[in-house]
């Protein structure tokens, strides 16, 4: 999708977005320059969605697209010399390695078939505590896998989002996360103190 098409339907359909591509930063940083150079209003997170070595997912909310790119250079680019779309990294060293920058941790698609799952290993409760937010409504996940998601973050006292993992702009909004706050970083606090719906 063209960033400028996504931002032109965002504005029209008064919804903001997060730019999560897999394991590249280069549409978020864009999103926000854009958003900036055309004084629009519309709420654009930076984020990336990480496939680890394991091929679990993990999507990173960061408050500001200098951070997003402090990270990507340091925690994500090293390991992906060999395999563009497989990160050469663990996931829980990826959690480990992450706590240190302003983000939002979130698990998408935690039970989605396939090895994209991070229910799909199991994990110690220290990595577990280091989730801030669980995706439970996965525009192209099944319902029951979604309620799976939403059992798990109840569990884990976990906050909510929803996610269109629209990969074309017309899927942009087909899942959405209500929370309070008009700027990203009152948006993602909103995420982390559980105030947010899917």
């Amino acid at each position: 999708s063209k960033i400028e098409n996504v931002l032109h339907l965002a504005k029209k359909k008064n919804i903001g977005f997060a730019v999560s591509d897999h394991n590249q930063i280069a549409g978020a940083v864009k999103a926000v320059k854009l958003k900036k150079q055309k004084k629009q209003d519309t709420l654009v997170i930076p984020a990336v969605e990480a496939t680890c070595k394991e091929g679990s997912h993990l999507i990173y909310y960061f408050y500001d697209a200098t951070e997003l790119q402090e990270w990507y250079k340091k925690e994500l680019e090293p390991h992906m010399k060999y395999i563009p779309f497989f990160a050469a990294v663990p996931t829980v060293e990826l959690i480990d390695n992450s706590t240190k920058y302003n983000a939002v941790l979130c698990t998408p698609h935690p039970f989605a078939p396939g090895v994209t799952g991070f229910c799909k290993q199991k994990h110690e409760k220290k990595t577990l505590k280091k989730i801030d937010v669980v995706e439970v409504m996965n525009a192209f996940n099944i319902h029951n896998l979604n309620k799976k998601a939403v059992d798990w973050a109840n569990q884990l006292n976990k906050g909510f989002t929803a996610g269109s993992d629209g990969h074309t702009t017309p899927e942009l909004g087909t899942a959405l996360t209500f929370a309070h706050g008009d700027t990203v970083e009152e948006f993602l606090t909103s995420l982390k103190k559980r105030e947010s719906i899917a």
